[in-house]
Order: structure tokens, then sequence, then C-alpha cells
């Protein structure tokens, strides 16, 4: 009798001790609210926000037809398990519920055991979602929700305190660099980043050991015959990263030294476009070769063609090298400034997303066209605020990350270790983006900005950890 009263006694007692824990009763409190804070933007809008590639990134997920598709495939899948088909709320929803849960989970491996730590992370993560940007990436149906969650995935990979947190944070940032073809260049830049910083810095300053690193290295080059033989396994079109780098080297000047170098013997029908190469390369628009009316693109075109473009870049590399590194360091420069959330929020960006909708959500096409983004007569006509920030963004950006500097400098000289990491991780993370964004030719201030935005919740932290310091430390230091 004892037995079969204490079998039906055990699942009331697992639950009773899962409502008893602490970190349960922290995402339990963090976790909702979060979810709320970061879907402002969305629930203002009336309708979650859109960009001219969440068409793309909509249909294949309702299709499952990636033979056009030049997109990493993970973000498609993605929106599938997330629900899309049922709902274009759903995915988004699901975006801030675990960007809430990924910052508190970061935020209690910095934090440790302090008893105040529910208020310390409900401040941080709060906080992140009125002073930055982050709701905007979390509310839209872009792959870009998903660039922050590499950072938090490497933060619980290198800082974890126990074996389970580290694999989550491995799986976590391996499955986020498979969500756009530009997520696995910026890992494996912060891999390498990370490499040579720990051959330089010894483990008292930071948490991250060799063997740990060495992982991450491994991890992020895995990653890309494993994106490879996903694109093969659902017949994705490829991704079309020869006419964006060959772009980019338009906007440095690359290609010209190129062609002036091996024309006319190379007989490549770029060679007739030159001077047009060099008028491009003066103008203000980085993205205006590849898809204004009068580019040169419309006659060499996206299908035809796709080996010259392919030849000339291999030539490039052979010689102008420095050409190469010169710009791409100059434009990585003007990548790292350039933050505006509002950026492409516009209502010409709803017109082919609408006709996807029309056909794969019919009962949402009367709210989608109510929504403020779409409505061109409305007050937002030119971008829907998708921020609180009541001064400019970059501005507030570059103090924010000045500040974040300092906090660096504090918690390594107060031998914070796991403070002193994750400032070091966000240098890295801003640093590889920058480089990736400046190498393909794609300077937009909200591919910046999606990763930019931590730099608040970072500093939040670094405030309540480095400065706000708790009791049980000052006894250490003090009994020291």
């Amino acid at each position: 009798m004892q037995n079969r009263e204490s079998e039906k006694n055990a699942p009331r007692a697992i639950i009773d001790r899962i409502v008893r824990c602490r970190t349960f009763q922290i995402y339990l409190c963090v976790v909702p609210l979060g979810t709320c804070a970061f879907l402002w933007p969305a629930i203002l809008n009336g309708y979650p926000l859109v960009y001219f590639d969440t068409a793309n990134y909509l249909h294949a997920a309702f299709t499952l037809d990636f033979e056009r598709y030049c997109r990493g495939i993970g973000y498609p899948i993605w929106l599938c398990i997330a629900g899309v088909r049922l709902s274009g709320w759903l995915p988004v929803i699901v975006q801030a519920a675990m960007n809430a849960a990924l910052l508190c989970a970061v935020a209690q491996v910095v934090l440790g055991n302090d008893r105040r730590r529910i208020w310390m992370i409900l401040f941080a993560v709060l906080g992140t979602a009125l002073l930055s940007g982050g709701p905007r990436y979390m509310s839209c149906l872009m792959a870009d929700a998903l660039t922050p969650w590499m950072f938090l995935g490497l933060c619980l990979w290198l800082l974890g305190t126990s074996r389970r947190i580290r694999i989550v944070g491995m799986l976590l940032t391996s499955a986020s660099a498979l969500g756009h073809n530009s997520h696995l260049p910026v890992l494996l830049s912060c891999a390498f980043l990370l490499g040579a910083l720990s051959l330089i810095l010894q483990n008292k300053v930071w948490t991250c050991t060799r063997r740990s690193i060495l992982g991450v290295i491994l991890t992020a080059a895995l990653l890309f015959p494993m994106n490879w033989a996903l694109g093969k396994t659902f017949n994705s079109g490829g991704s079309l990263w020869s006419l964006f780098l060959f772009n980019s080297f338009i906007g440095t000047g690359v290609v010209v030294e190129t062609l002036d170098h091996y024309c006319p013997d190379a007989g490549w029908a770029s060679c007739k476009l030159r001077q047009e190469f060099v008028e491009i390369s003066k103008r203000s628009d980085p993205d205006w070769f590849l898809w204004k009316q009068g580019s040169p693109i419309r006659r060499l075109g996206w299908s035809q063609n796709r080996d010259e473009p392919k030849t000339i870049i291999r030539h490039a590399f052979q010689c102008c090298p420095m050409r190469i590194i010169t710009g791409t360091l100059s434009g990585a420069w003007k990548q790292f400034w350039r933050i505006d959330s509002n950026e492409d929020v516009y209502p010409k960006t709803t017109q082919p997303v609408r006709t996807v909708i029309a056909i794969a959500l019919p009962g949402e096409l009367a709210q989608f066209d109510a929504s403020k983004q779409a409505n061109p007569s409305s007050i937002y006509e030119k971008s829907v605020k998708t921020t609180l920030i009541p001064c400019n963004e970059g501005v507030l950006y570059v103090l924010v990350y000045c500040l974040a500097l300092v906090l660096m400098l504090v918690a390594w000289r107060r031998k914070h270790r796991k403070m002193t990491t994750l400032f070091l991780l966000l240098q890295i993370m801003l640093i590889s983006n920058a480089l990736v964004c400046s190498f393909s030719g794609t300077l937009h201030a909200r591919l910046q900005g999606r990763i930019a935005w931590l730099t608040v919740f970072c500093v939040l932290l670094g405030i309540l950890t480095v400065i706000w310091r708790k009791p049980a430390e000052r006894v250490d230091r003090s009994s020291k």
C-alpha cells in the first residue's frame, strides 16, 4: 500500500519541486514579460513586420520549394517549426519568447546565485527591450532574428557552469548559424578571432579554455559542408555569393583594377563595362549594381554569365589582394557604426509579401492590409517606428559602446572573469559581423543593428555585476 501511495504521489512531488525551483520561478516571471516587451513593434503595427526578403522565406516555408531559393534554408525550416502555416503571428511570438529565455539564461550564468537575481534579470531583459532595437528584429519575419542567438549561444557554450548548459549553447549556436548564409562566415570569423585571443590572454583573464575554443572552430568549419549538404537535400538553388561579392568588389574598385590588369586579353564581357563600373563605385547606394533598373546586371543577368563573375573574383584575389584587404577594412569600419533599426521598414516592402499571404494565409490578408506598415495613408507612410529611443539610435549606440568598453576594463581590473568574457565575445561578434558585411558588400544599418542591440543588454548586466557588486563578493574581497 505504501508503495502504491508513493507511486501516486511521485508526479505531484516532481511538480512541487519544479514549482519551488528558483530557476523555474525566474523563467516564469521573466519570459512572459520579456515576450510582450520584445513584441511591441508588431503589436503597434497590427501585424508582424516584413521586409522584401520575407516573401522568399514565406514562399519557401509554405511550399518547401528551394529550387530558386538562394539563402540559408534554416530560417524557412524554423518558420515551419514555429507554426507559420497556422498564423504569421506564431513565429514572432516564438522568436520573442526564445529571445527572452536566452537573455534570461545568459544573465543567470553571469550573475550566479545572487538572491536578488530575479529582479536583476528582469531589469536587464526589460531594459534591453525598451532601450535597444532588439524588438524590431524579434517582431519581424526575417532571419535577422536568429543572428543574436549565435552570440547568446556562444555565451552559454563558453560561460556555462554545467555540461548541459554548454551542450545547449553549442546546439543553439549551430542552429542559428544555419539560419542564413551570412551567419556561417560570421561564426567562423568569431571562432578564429577567439583562437587568436586564446594565444594572447591567460585563463586568469577570461573563462574560455583553448579546448572549448577549438571546439567552436571545428564546429564552425563543419557547418559549411553541413549547410551545403542540406542545400543538396532540399534541392536548393544555391547561393548567388559570386554576384554579391562582385558587387562588393565594384564598390571598392577591385573589379576595375582587375579589368585593367587582364583586359582585353581575357575576353570578358565585363571589359566593355569598365567605365560603368567606375561610375557605380562613386554612388552612395552600395546595392545599386544588384537591384536598380539601369544597372549592367540587367545585361549580365542573374542567371546567365554566372561563371564570369566567379572568374573575375578568382583573378582579383591573384592580382589585387591588398586592395581587397584595405577595401574590406574600410567598409567594416563604416559598417561597425551604422545603426538604424527603422531602416527598410517601408510600405513598399509589403507588396511581394502580400502576394504570398493572399495565397498561403488568406484569413490574415485583411489584418495584413490594415497594418500600419502596409497602409500608405497612415502616419507611418515613410517608416514604422520600431524603437522607443528618444534620441538618434546611432548616437546612443556610440555612447553605449564606449560605456561597454569602460565596463570591460573595470571587470578585467576587478577580475570578474565571466563579465570580461561576455564583453570580449560581444566585441568579437560586432567586429566579425562588420567584416563579413563589408566583404560581401551588404553595407546596411539593419545588418549591424541585428547584433548591436545586444550591447545594451551587456551594459545593463555590467552595471549590475561590476558596479553594483554583490555583498558576497565584497566580503571575499575584504577577507583577502
